[in-house]
């Protein structure tokens, strides 16, 4: 799998960061699960955050506006 993905790498330049991704994942596998686990945690907060912060903004501009 490695040498097929080390071909991969070497041809095609812009697939170099789903290269080097999966060859961390055949590497190691738990510790990047963990990994996506985690990212995927911080992802789901940011967008809870994200959703927060602009429904704080949209009622001060309605009472802005009001």
């Amino acid at each position: 799998r490695l040498m097929v993905l080390t071909g991969v790498c070497i041809l095609l330049p812009p697939f170099w960061p789903l290269a080097f991704a999966l060859t961390c994942y055949l590497l190691f596998p738990a510790t990047v699960a963990r990994i996506g686990v985690a990212a995927g945690v911080l992802l789901i907060g940011a967008v809870v955050a994200t959703c927060g912060l602009m429904v704080a903004a949209m009622s001060w501009l309605l009472r802005l506006l009001g």
